[in-house]
């Protein structure tokens, strides 16, 4: 069976391979269900699915997957500016750990991006959702968002982590190609386990810049001035 030329491959079945003490050995499959996780294995946080231009040397200050926020890494987190990035449901429960950290640490604030726009898809069903623990999960999010407590930037595609003058810069470009920045991040949460998307050319040189000031969470300090 030739993977790329065979005609009728789409009904041949699958070929698994494995290895273990016995050595290797095959076996065919009608249907495989990939259930080996990305728990070990997050996605980095460029869009093309590559790590973004910087993402190494920043490594110091990016957090894969979910942090402690509100336990073991909370020093990392109480009173810094955090950007999230995700529209999974780790992205999820991540937000609402930080909100509730805001509560208790006056200064901290939560800025979002995610890849896309489709804000219905990240909230669920709410009450309707089939699963209820899920549809309670979007519902509070929905409501941290239009407390205006997060700033959310939609169809922002991560190209970039660079030191700004106040923190790290991250840029990102839009599904049409339209880059922009967001200043002033101290720590980064990247909660990408899904598919990569491909990315277009970041054209950083051209950003234009959005105010830390203006995105900030109430309490957090200007650092605008």
């Amino acid at each position: 069976m030739d993977k790329v030329k065979t005609r009728g491959r789409e009904g041949a079945p699958f070929l698994i391979r494995t290895s273990s003490a016995e050595g290797e050995r095959d076996y065919l499959a009608s249907a495989v269900i990939d259930a080996t996780g990305t728990w070990s294995q997050p996605n980095p946080l460029g869009a093309n699915g590559l790590p973004a231009i910087g993402e190494a040397a920043a490594a110091a200050r990016i957090a894969y997957g979910m942090p402690d926020v509100l336990g073991r890494a909370r020093a990392d987190y109480a009173g810094q500016r955090v950007l999230v990035a995700g529209a999974g449901h780790s992205a999820a429960g991540t937000l609402l750990a930080l909100a509730q950290l805001a509560d208790e640490a006056p200064g901290t604030c939560i800025v979002w991006a995610i890849r896309g726009d489709q804000l219905a898809k990240v909230f669920g069903g709410g009450e309707a959702d089939g699963l209820p623990a899920r549809g309670q999960l979007g519902l509070r999010l929905k409501a941290l968002k239009e407390s205006g407590r997060l700033a959310l930037h939609t169809n922002f595609r991560i190209q970039a982590v660079q030191p700004g003058l106040d923190g790290l810069d991250v840029t990102g470009v839009s599904p049409d190609g339209q880059p922009s920045v967001i200043e002033g991040i101290d720590r980064i949460i990247a909660a990408t386990w899904g598919a990569t998307e491909p990315g277009a050319d970041t054209r950083a040189a051209r950003a234009p810049r959005s105010v830390a000031g203006e995105h900030r969470c109430p309490g957090a300090p200007d650092r605008s001035q």
